[in-house]
C-alpha cells in the first residue's frame, strides 16, 4: 500500500529559496540563508514526490518526526509518497518512478549508483543560484568524488564516531573513565582494566562498529584507487589500521567470537546485558530507540573516538545523509527545492537542537547543538563532535561491493582464524572479483 502524506505546494517557492538558498556559488547570497531575489519559482500546482529510504529501517512516523512535518509545513501542496529502505530495490526493478532517495554516503554506491539513481544536479544549483559555500566542505568534495567533479545530492545531516561508555562497570572495577583526547595505545591500557570474568559474568572492555570504524578511519584510507579501481587492502597503511583495531581482540577477557563483527549484538551487549565497557559507535545512534530506551536508566557517558599518537587532534571522517533527486523523476525541479529546503538554516538549527550533527558551517547552528535533546542533558556532548574531521576517503560506484569481504576478514582475524595479512589477502580477491561482476553487468 502507498504511503501518501498529503501535503502542498501552496508558499511561494521564493520563501523557500531565501530559507535554503545562497548566491551564486560564490557566497554572494544573503547571510546564512538567502537566494538573492529572482530566483527560480516552481509551477504554483500540486504535485507528488516519491521518497525511498536507502540507509535504514525507519518507518513512516520516524520520516515524519525526522523530515515529513517540516516539509509539510513548509510546502502545503507537496504530497510525499514514502517508501522504505526495503523496497528501493523491488521499486527499481518494477521500473517505478522515484523522485528523492536519502541514503548516507557509504551506502550511496550499493543504494544509489548500483541502481542507477543517480542524477548530478549542478545545472539545478545554478539555476537556483544555490550556495555551495554554506555546506561543511567535505561534504561537497564526497560528491564532487562520486560524481566526477558534479553533484549528486545535498548533504541533510551528518555523523561520526565516538566512545560510549558504561560508568557502573569502570566503578565496579575501580578503573578511570576514558577522556577525550586519548590514544589508541591508551585506549588498550583501559581496555586491560575492565576485560575480566567476575561473580560467573563476562565484562568486556571495548567493542565498535567495523563498518563505521573502516568507512570513517581517520586515516581516510580508501578501498580502492580512485582511476583504476584497485583494491587497497594490501598496502602496509591498511595493515596497519587493521592491526590496530584487532589487537583488542585478543586481550585476556576481551577475545573475538562469531559476535564481534555483528554491530546489533555488539550494541546489546552495551545497552542491554550491560556486560560492554566501552562501545565505538555513531554518535547519532544515541537517537535509536533502543538507545534511547536504555540510557534513560544506565549510567553512561560519551567521549572523543581516541586519536592516532602520531595525529593528536584530528578525529574520524563525516558520515553524512545525502538527498538525492533520482535519475527517475519527473519533478526534478520540485525535488531539488525540497532537498535545498532541508539544508537550510531554518531546518538545520532545529535539527542540531535535536543533536542531529549539521552540515552548515554555521556557528549559530553548531552551537545550538544537543540543546533541547533530554536523553544526552548531562553528558559530555562536545566529545561527540571532532576537533577536527579526516578528510573524506574516496568512495567509487565499488566501495559498497569491495567493502564485504573486508568485514569478513576482520571478523576472522578478530576470532584469531587468520593472521592479517592472509585475510586482507583474501579480502582483496573477493572485493576484485565482486567488482568485476558488477562491471559485468
Amino acid at each position: 500500500m502507498k504511503n501518501k502524506l498529503a501535503m502542498g505546494w501552496v508558499i511561494p517557492m521564493t520563501a523557500v529559496l531565501l530559507a535554503s538558498c545562497g548566491g551564486n556559488g560564490g557566497g554572494s547570497g544573503k547571510e546564512g540563508s538567502g537566494a538573492p531575489e529572482g530566483a527560480v519559482k516552481p509551477a504554483d500546482q500540486p504535485v507528488t514526490l516519491v521518497v525511498n529510504n536507502g540507509v535504514n529501517s525507519d518507518d513512516q512516523e520516524r520520516f515524519m518526526q525526522d523530515y515529513g512535518n517540516a516539509i509539510r509545513k513548509k510546502f502545503p501542496h507537496v504530497t510525499l509518497e514514502y517508501h522504505p529502505s526495503a523496497a528501493l530495490k523491488d521499486r527499481v526493478t518494477a521500473q517505478e518512478t522515484i523522485d528523492i532517495v536519502y541514503t548516507s554516503i557509504g551506502l550511496t554506491p550499493s543504494q544509489l549508483m548500483e541502481f542507477g539513481l543517480q542524477y548530478d544536479i549542478s545545472e539545478l544549483i545554478k539555476k537556483n543560484q544555490y550556495d555551495l559555500n554554506r555546506l561543511e566542505p567535505s561534504t561537497v568534495k564526497m560528491q564532487q568524488q562520486l560524481a566526477d567533479g558534479g553533484l549528486y545530492g545535498l548533504p541533510v545531516h551528518t555523523t561520526t564516531l565516538a566512545l560510549y561508555y558504561n560508568k557502573d562497570i569502570f566503578d565496579k572495577f575501580g578503573a578511570p573513565y576514558p577522556k577525550d583526547g586519548m590514544t589508541w595505545d591508551e585506549l588498550y591500557e583501559l581496555t586491560k582494566k575492565v576485560s575480566r570474568t567476575e561473580g560467573g559474568v563476562m565484562y568486556r572492555g571495548f567493542s565498535m562498529s567495523f563498518p563505521h570504524m573502516m568507512r570513517l578511519n581517520q586515516q581516510s584510507l580508501p578501498y580502492l584507487e580512485s582511476k583504476t579501481n584497485k583494491v587497497l587492502y594490501g598496502s602496509d597503511n591498511f595493515k596497519q589500521m587493521t592491526e590496530n583495531l584487532t589487537r583488542f581482540f585478543r586481550l585476556p577477557g576481551n577475545e573475538g567470537d562469531a559476535d564481534t563483527a555483528v554491530l546489533s549484538k555488539q550494541v546489546n551487549l552495551f545497552i542491554k546485558d550491560k556486560t560492554l565497557a566501552m562501545l565505538a559507535h555513531l554518535t547519532t545512534s544515541m537517537r535509536e530507540p533502543a538507545m534511547r530506551e536504555a540510557f534513560k536508566t544506565m549510567n553512561w557517558d560519551v567521549v572523543s573516538l581516541p586519536y592516532l599518537k602520531e595525529s593528536p587532534g584530528l578525529g574520524p571522517q563525516s558520515y553524512p545523509t545525502f538527498f538525492y533527486v533520482s535519475s527517475t523523476s519527473k519533478h526534478k525541479d520540485a525535488a531539488f527545492q525540497v532537498i535545498a529546503y532541508l539544508t537550510s538554516d531554518e531546518f538545520q538549527l532545529e535539527q542540531s537542537k535535536k543533536g542531529i550533527p549539521s552540515i552548515l558551517k554555521s556557528p549559530e547552528v553548531m552551537k545550538a547543538y544537543a540543546q533541547d535533546d533530554e536523553y544526552s542533558a548531562g553528558k559530555n556532548r562536545k566529545g561527540m563532535i571532532p576537533e577536527k574531521y579526516a578528510d573524506p576517503a574516496l568512495y567509487t560506484k565499488y566501495s559498497s561491493a569491495a567493502e564485504a569481504g573486508l568485514l569478513t576478514a576482520l571478523s576472522r582475524i578478530s576470532q584469531g582464524q587468520e593472521d592479517t595479512n592472509t585475510a586482507l589477502r583474501v579480502a582483496t580477491e573477493t572485493a576484485e572479483k565482486a567488482i568485476k561482476e558488477l562491471q559485468a553487468k
